[in-house]
């Protein structure tokens, strides 16, 4: 029996503690947006609504997920959780930057017009 975190138990943890955050930066954004005087800002909320949508789809599917496979998570702090998995208790924590980066990331595949779609 493996003592550690297997790679898909990894990335279900990851995604289970850092897509909570996409959506509230998207959130924020939207807030942000919806009171500037931006000429297109009704288009921009449609857009940012319709990636709060999909993000939170993703976070149902994450906890169902982590159901199906008798994961179970405890916030420790921000981004410090332990996790029972497999009768076993793991220790994750993350740092900002990482956190930082991986919500930078995502968000960029939840938007249509991030800059990996104009190069």
């Amino acid at each position: 029996m493996a003592i550690e975190l297997t790679p898909h138990e990894k990335k279900m943890i990851q995604k289970y503690i850092f897509l909570p955050l996409v959506r509230t930066a998207l959130e924020h954004d939207k807030k942000v947006i919806g009171i500037t005087s931006a000429k297109f800002r009704e288009g921009y909320i449609t857009v940012i609504d319709r990636a709060i949508h999909r993000v939170t789809s993703d976070i149902r599917k994450n906890k169902d997920d982590l159901f199906e496979h008798h994961i179970r998570m405890t916030r420790i702090s921000w981004l410090d959780y332990e996790v029972c998995a497999r009768n076993r208790i793991f220790n994750v924590v993350y740092q900002k930057s990482v956190a930082g980066e991986w919500i930078r990331e995502r968000i960029d595949d939840y938007l249509p017009f991030s800059h990996r779609h104009f190069y």
